[in-house]
């Protein structure tokens, strides 16, 4: 088995937590846009999500 860097514990702040969705947010709706779609919205229930993922 190989280990790499998704073995290691990840280690966010919320701030990091919400400008990295954010980020997500923006190239998702750009596809969303060009397939005539709704663009998809950061919500802080989402966030947390992310934040309990995170944390494990």
């Amino acid at each position: 088995m190989i280990l790499g860097a998704y073995d290691a514990p990840i280690h966010l702040t919320d701030q990091q937590i919400q400008d990295l969705s954010v980020f997500v947010e923006g190239l998702i709706n750009q596809v969303r846009s060009q397939a005539g779609n709704k663009p998809v919205v950061v919500t802080q229930g989402s966030l947390d999500y992310v934040k309990a993922m995170v944390a494990g």
